[in-house]
């Protein structure tokens, strides 16, 4: 199972981004629990329009043929989610200029 974890937005605008794949094994097996303990049942995108300063979060979960995607933001953020976006934006690192 991969993570691939972005953030953007914000007051400061700085995006981060944090891929499991890259993460020590410890690491990677903690995202995965969490992951599982967030109970996703599918790709989800909500984000509020009211919140223009709130923090976007991406996340793109590959699991086998399987890709689950799920955008949301600092004012829709499913309660149960917030443990595994706390973890990766902990590990996650400043995403390169395109």
């Amino acid at each position: 199972m991969r993570i691939l974890f972005r953030q953007s937005g914000g007051l400061l605008g700085t995006a981060r981004e944090c891929d499991t794949a890259n993460l020590a094994e410890p690491a990677g097996r903690e995202a995965e629990e969490l992951l599982k303990r967030a109970g996703i049942p599918g790709s989800l995108s909500q984000t509020s329009s009211k919140a223009r300063d709130a923090t976007r979060y991406e996340l793109t979960i590959t699991d086998g043929n399987k890709t689950t995607r799920v955008v949301t933001d600092d004012a829709t953020v499913p309660s149960q989610l917030l443990p595994l976006i706390e973890f990766l934006s902990g590990h996650s690192r400043p995403a390169p200029l395109k």
